[in-house]
C-alpha cells in the first residue's frame, strides 16, 4: 500500500507480476499454489485499483493488494469443487452467487485473484491432491516437502510471495500448511468470520476461515476485513463486530511484561527435539521480554483427540453425504478409506463427542484462569519430506498414519473447543534434503476466545525477534 501511494508502482504492475509469477511457479517449480486464476479479471481489477490511487481515493489499506481463497470459497468467475475430481466442478456465474467476507473484501479494493490447492474435500493433512486440477501441492522452502493440509496452496502460495490468503481450520487446516511452510496462519474464535462464502464450512462449530500471511500486521488487517456479523451465518450474531488490537498497536512489542505464558509440559515435550528445542528458544525470548512461564496441566486430553475428530468427519462426512453414498468411487482411494470408515460412527458417537467436548472447553477455560495463552508446538515435526513414490507423480498417492498423526497432534483443541490460535515459524534448521534449504520450526498459541489481538501481538514479537530465512521457491511482486 505504501508503494502504491507514494508511486513507486501500482496495482496494474504487480498484477502483471503475479500472474508472471504463478505461471512460473507451476511451469518451473510444480509448486501448484495457485489452481486457478483469471489473467484478464486480475488486470481488470487492478486497472480499476490503480486508477482510485490515481485519484487519490483508495478504498482501504487492503486496495490493490492481491489475495488468493481455498477452492471451498465461492468466488466469481471461479470453479469451487473442494479439491474433488472435475464431475464436481460448480462454476460461480456472477458476483451476485458471492456472499460474506468476498463482498466485503471487493467492497474495500483488494484484488482476489484466484483459487489455492486444497486435499480432497478437505479431509487430510498432508497437502497431496491427486486431481488433474489440483496436483501435489510442494513447499515453497524445499519442494521436495510437503506442505500441510488442507489448506496447501494458501500456505504455499503466501510464503512464496504470491499476495496473501484466506485458508479454512477445521482440524488445523490453516495451521498444518502455515506450520510446514512458514506462514503467519490464525485460526479465530468461532463465530469470529462469517462462513457464508464457504461451501464447506457453513454452519461448522469446529471449523472456520482465517488469514494466512507472511507478516502477523498483514494478518491482523486482514481478519479485522473478514470478520464481523455476517447477515447469513447465524454463529456470528454473538460476536464482537470490532478485534482488540490495543495490546498490538498502542504497546511496544518487546514489551511482553506481565503476560503469562501456560505450558503442559508433558504435553509440549511430546514432538521432535529439534521442534521442542526451537520452541523452547522462543519461550525463552518471551520471558526475556517479561512474559512469565506458568507450568498448567489439561485434564482428559486423551478424550479430546478422538471426540474432535469424531466431531469434524461427522460434519465433512453430513456436507459430503450424496456423493460418499452414490458415488464413493469418485473420490481418490485415501479419502474412500476414511469416509468408509467415517460411516461407521453412530449418533451416539456425536453426542457423546459433545459432552466430551462441554468437559474440555471447562479444562482450558480452568486453565485460563493461571495463564493468558496456552504454548505448544504446531506440529510434532518439521514439514516431513514426500515419498519417492509421491515425488514421481502426482497420480500417486499415500495414507502414512505415521506422518499423519504427527502434523496433527497439537491442533485438536483449537478446534474442539472454539478457541483462537496462531501458528508462527520461530526458527529455522537446515533441510535434510538439500544443504542449501531451510525448513522452519514453527509455535502454536492458543487463547481465551475472542482474544485475536493479543496472539497477534506475540506473532509481532516472534517476526522482530526470529532470523527468517528466504524460501527456495520466492517471488516480489514489487519488483
Amino acid at each position: 500500500n505504501k508503494a502504491y501511494k507514494n508511486g513507486s508502482t501500482t496495482p496494474t504492475d504487480v498484477a502483471n507480476n503475479l500472474i508472471k509469477a504463478i505461471n512460473d511457479s507451476n511451469k518451473n517449480h510444480k509448486l501448484n499454489a495457485v489452481v486457478e486464476f483469471d489473467k484478464d479479471n486480475i488486470l481488470e481489477q487492478a486497472n480499476e485499483s490503480t486508477l482510485r490511487f490515481k485519484e487519490n481515493n483508495p478504498r482501504s489499506v487492503l486496495e490493490g493488494i492481491p489475495i488468493s481463497v481455498k477452492d471451498q470459497i465461492n468466488l466469481y468467475p471461479y470453479i469451487t469443487n473442494v479439491g474433488k475430481c472435475s464431475k464436481y466442478d460448480k462454476k460461480i456465474l456472477s458476483k451476485e452467487e458471492e456472499s460474506g467476507f468476498i463482498v466485503k473484501l471487493r467492497e474495500l479494493g483488494a484484488i482476489i485473484y484466484g483459487k489455492t490447492n486444497m486435499t480432497e474435500t478437505g479431509i487430510h493433512v498432508s497437502g497431496l491432491n491427486s486431481h488433474e486440477r489440483y496436483k501435489h501441492c510442494r513447499n515453497p522452502y524445499d519442494t521436495k516437502h510437503h506442505t500441510g493440509g488442507s489448506s496447501s496452496g494458501a500456505a504455499s502460495a503466501t510464503v512464496a510471495g504470491l499476495g496473501i490468503s484466506i485458508g479454512a481450520d477445521g482440524g488445523g487446516s490453516i495451521r498444518i500448511p502455515s506450520g510446514c511452510c512458514g506462514a503467519f496462519g490464525i485460526k479465530p474464535t468461532c463465530g469470529r468470520v462469517g462462513l457464508s462464502a464457504d461451501v464447506a464450512c457453513f454452519g461448522s462449530v469446529t471449523d472456520v476461515d482465517g488469514p494466512m500471511t507472511a507478516h502477523p500486521i498483514d494478518s491482523a488487517i486482514l481478519l479485522s476485513a473478514i470478520a464481523g456479523n455476517d447477515k447469513d451465518d447465524f454463529l456470528t450474531k454473538g460476536s464482537p463486530n470490532a478485534i482488540d488490537y490495543d495490546n498490538l498497536f498502542n504497546t511496544d512489542y518487546d514489551n511482553l511484561e506481565g503476560l503469562k505464558i501456560g505450558i503442559y509440559k508433558e504435553w509440549f515435550n511430546d514432538a521432535d527435539k529439534e521442534v521442542v528445542d526451537g520452541c523452547r528458544e522462543m519461550i525463552k525470548k518471551f520471558e526475556d521480554a517479561g512474559a512469565v512461564v506458568v507450568d498448567i496441566i489439561i485434564p482428559e486430553l486423551e478424550y479430546m483427540v478422538p471426540s474432535h475428530i469424531v466431531a469434524i468427519t461427522s460434519e465433512m462426512m453430513a456436507g459430503e453425504y450424496e456423493t460418499v453414498s452414490g458415488n464413493i468411487s469418485d473420490f481418490l482411494k485415501t479419502s474412500q478409506i476414511l469416509y468408509n470408515l467415517v460411516g461407521e460412527l453412530s449418533s451416539a458417537d456425536y453426542y457423546n463427542s459433545a459432552k466430551i467436548k462441554t468437559r474440555m472447553i471447562k479444562h482450558f477455560m480452568n486453565a485460563f484462569n493461571s495463564c493468558d495463552v496456552i504454548a505448544l508446538p504446531m506440529i510434532a515435526c518439521v514439514a516431513p519430506p514426500f515419498s519417492n513414490h509421491t515425488d514421481s507423480s502426482y497420480k500417486n498417492d499415500e495414507s502414512d498414519i505415521v506422518k499423519q498423526g504427527k502434523l496433527m497432534k497439537y491442533v485438536h483443541a483449537a478446534n474442539f473447543c472454539g478457541l483462537p490460535a496462531i501458528s508462527m515459524p520461530v526458527k529455522y534448521i537446515k533441510s535434510p534434503s538439500n544443504d542449501n534449504t531451510f525448513l522452519p520450526v514453527p509455535l502454536q498459541l492458543i487463547g481465551r476466545p475472542w482474544s485475536e489481538g493479543l496472539l497477534i501481538k506475540f506473532g509481532m514479537f516472534v517476526k522482530q525477534n526470529t532470523k527468517c530465512e528466504k524460501p527456495q521457491v520466492y517471488y516480489n511482486l514489487l519488483n
